[in-house]
């Protein structure tokens, strides 16, 4: 089991709404695909200077969290990342628009994994 603080999930759910305020649906094998590429510009994105933290695990967690709080609607795919594990949309609902519009502000919470 591993614990993750809150700030840097909280770091990876604004880059996360980011995407969606662009795109209201983003496939999670964009932020991770096994590349080094993708990686290193996903750890620039968070602010990760280190790999203390997966930054693929904190996105992961983010979109948990949003999910349960009805800001976005995670979706399960056929497709399988690299790890094995199947592949998900993130979308952003009609309430996570209204969240972003009017700027309120998600409170994001430590997580023990």
């Amino acid at each position: 089991m591993g614990y993750l603080p809150c700030e840097p999930i909280r770091q990876a759910g604004r880059y996360l709404l980011s995407v969606l305020r662009i795109e209201p649906t983003a496939r999670f094998s964009r932020f991770y695909d096994g590349d080094d590429e993708t990686h290193d510009l996903l750890c620039h994105a968070l602010g990760l200077e280190d790999d203390w933290y997966s930054a693929e695990v904190l996105l992961d967690e983010a979109a948990a969290q949003l999910d349960n709080a009805g800001i976005v609607i995670i979706t399960s795919l056929p497709e399988l990342l690299v790890d094995g594990e199947h592949d998900y949309t993130i979308t952003l609902t009609d309430e996570g628009k209204s969240s972003q519009q009017s700027r309120k502000a998600f409170r994001f919470h430590d997580a023990d994994l």
